[in-house]
């Protein structure tokens, strides 16, 4: 058995017209499972067989209910059809429910299948002649139009072999489901098994499975093991898409689980309560859809109640197409580019169907028009321009590997590889682990925030720079990581530079004009004085005629150029008063083995209030350090008389 070739057969057609019997003969299967179905010999739920092909492809099978009143139980399978076999009997012709059945296979777009006429046995070759030509004019404009018809009869077996190599031939030409993908299974039976627990059937959908892998089952959220996986009753260690397995499950009870729930990789989707869809009305469908209406929803194998909005119009004729926002009662599970069918709420017929288009949306306006504009790119399913589309149109946000799959459905190494093509391209630019952002929103991102640092530069040109609050607060819809992420990206390309948690462009050097430049000058005259006693930052405020938030910008410039030394957040010093002072303690300690604040306070004829910042100053800039009650040279060994640049040996 080929991991990357399994597919799954369904019947259709109406009841008693002998998809049944049909099935039976193929695999040597009875598909009605149910005591009532035998008694009654009619096919009331899903039933399951599983046939080897002549090529050695062994097919799981789905036969479904025929009758009118059981079509709900047909919806739950036919979801997992790949090839479909519509079931006609000879006697009875085309019926109501080869109707509905073909239309509702149709909408699902099942891609291939084969029509096989019944009960040749019971009617003359003219009447199959008959009932041939009708099915070629009803399946014209259908996915059958091409197929083959197939006669068949149950009793003798004629066209058995017909059948069975056509499947063969057509079914091999189909696209294998994706198995290097996240898993995904929706179930349509949960049983007990005295002895072995909680057992679920399905369909894997996409993915693989293995024993003893942990599970989510959604739209609950339960988290559950694989203990033991069956393919056609027999046991495995691994499962792939296109195989109808059997998988007995620990950590949940039965009555917490329902057909219609969905096994999936863990946190790979969660429960939603809307999505956004294309939706079509059969050109059957005997009345239109008016906006708001009530409907029964079908997708995978579950059953749910939703309300529709269209989005572009108050009313959907038969055989017109539209966008619209569907509305849950109860949370449920979907996935994009799925396809449904919805009924009238009282079930009576089916109105149409349609393609999941986002899973995971917004409450929408009616009438946006950049809304409808957006669903028609989801809608074509190429995931590089509706990843392109997605990100321009949803630009503050940073994408994972995981959100990408949800737009695009790409999955597994396929999405690997469409990574590395996308930012090869330079279309998509990786900003952190896994997180991800469109180039031409980095690139306008970067734009913006350039263009606001050289405005606040180009107001204050005296500012040493702007703090990162300052600008995210002009950006406020991005989040911090991503702004983040972004300054470091500008950080790297040389376009931003950072010192002191002050950003500013790259080429921009702060300069004082006007006012400012009068000020610095003010301020240059009050602390050239030579001696150590300047005055503290409020004593200058004081004493200067100009406002105070100007004074502090100013000396915030000549403290970032050097001109000025801070000591502590009240004392400045000039920068030549400081290199005297050095000198002379530097002097004094490699004559002295050390100096005390007592004894550089003589020195500088200053006071304590300035010469411990001062001494604690030449401590934080590695030039003396404290030892005991004294402070030494950092360095030992030599020190450099700046005013001689002779050495001075202290050893």
């Amino acid at each position: 058995m080929r991991e990357n070739n399994n597919y799954i057969i369904g019947t259709a057609g109406h009841v008693d017209h002998g998809k049944s019997s049909l099935i039976k003969i193929m695999t040597g299967i009875d598909p009605d499972r149910l005591p009532q179905e035998k008694a009654r010999k009619l096919t009331l739920d899903l039933g399951f067989a599983h046939v080897n092909l002549p090529s050695g492809i062994e097919c799981g099978i789905i036969d479904v209910p025929g009758h009118e009143k059981y079509l709900k139980n047909m919806l739950s399978g036919v979801g997992g059809y790949d090839f479909a076999l519509l079931v006609v009997d000879a006697g009875e012709g085309i019926k109501e429910q080869t109707r509905e059945h073909l239309d509702i296979m149709q909408l699902l777009e099942i891609k291939d299948g084969i029509t096989v006429i019944t009960k040749i046995d019971r009617v003359d070759p003219e009447t199959v002649d008959q009932v041939e030509s009708e099915l070629i004019d009803f399946l014209k404009d259908s996915f059958l139009c091409d197929s083959p018809i197939v006669r068949f009869s149950a009793p003798t077996g004629e066209g058995l072999d017909t059948l069975l190599d056509t499947i063969d031939q057509r079914i091999n030409l189909l696209e294998p489901r994706p198995i290097r993908a996240s898993l995904r299974l929706p179930i349509d039976r949960v049983f007990l098994m005295p002895g072995v627990g909680v057992v679920v059937t399905g369909t894997i959908h996409q993915g693989q499975i293995r024993e003893n892998r942990k599970i989510e089952i959604l739209p609950a959220g339960l988290k559950a093991k694989v203990r033991q996986i069956q393919v056609h009753n027999v046991e495995v260690k691994k499962a792939y898409a296109g195989q109808r397995v059997a998988l007995n499950i620990a950590g949940v009870e039965k009555a917490d689980i329902e057909r219609g729930d969905w096994i999936i990789t863990p946190r790979t989707a969660r429960a939603t309560g809307r999505m956004d869809v294309s939706i079509t009305l059969l050109k059957s469908a005997p009345q239109p859809l008016k906006n708001d209406s009530e409907v029964r929803l079908y997708n995978g194998t579950a059953e749910i109640f939703a309300q529709v909005y269209l989005l572009d119009r108050d009313v959907l004729e038969p055989g017109e197409k539209t966008y619209a926002q569907v509305s849950f009662q109860e949370s449920a599970t979907v996935f994009a580019q799925d396809k449904f069918i919805i009924r009238t709420p009282s079930s009576l017929y089916t109105w149409g169907g349609g393609k999941i288009i986002e899973p995971y949306p917004g409450k929408h306006r009616r009438f946006d028009k950049r809304v409808i504009e957006l669903l028609k790119v989801k809608e074509s399913g190429d995931s590089e321009i509706l990843l392109d589309e997605i990100m321009q149109n949803e630009p503050y946000i940073l994408h994972s590997k995981e959100s990408i799959a949800g737009i695009t459905t790409i999955r597994g190494d396929e999405m690997i590889d469409f990574l590395r093509k996308m930012e090869d391209s330079g279309k998509l630019i990786s900003m952190t682990a896994d997180k991800y952002l469109h180039s031409k929103l980095l690139e306008r991102f970067e734009d913006q925030i350039s263009g606001i640092l050289e405005s606040l530069e180009e107001i204050e040109p005296y500012r040493l720079g702007t703090k990162f609050e300052e600008i995210k607060k002009n950006m406020p819809k991005m989040e911090d990581r991503m702004f983040r992420e972004i300054m470091i990206d500008m950080k790297n390309k040389n376009k931003i530079k950072e010192k002191d948690a002050l950003l500013s462009s790259f080429d921009f050097t702060p300069h004082l004009t006007g006012r400012h430049e009068e000020c610095r000058q003010e301020i240059l005259r009050i602390y050239k004085s030579p001696d150590f006693t300047p005055p503290t930052i409020d004593e200058l405020k004081l004493s200067l005629d100009y406002e105070g938030k100007m004074i502090g910008s100013v000396l915030d410039y000549m403290i970032f150029t050097g001109e000025l030394i801070a000591l502590d957040e009240k004392i400045i010093i000039f920068r030549e008063n400081i290199d005297r002072a050095r000198i002379i303690i530097g002097n004094y300690i490699v004559k002295n083995d050390g100096i005390t604040p007592g004894e550089a306070r003589n020195l500088l004829k200053s006071t304590r209030k300035y010469i411990i910042p001062l001494l604690e100053y030449f401590d934080r800039v590695y030039f003396t350090k404290r030892k005991q009650n004294k402070r030494i040279l950092f360095r030992t060994n030599v020190y450099v008389d700046p005013e001689t640049e002779d050495e001075k040996s202290q050893l």
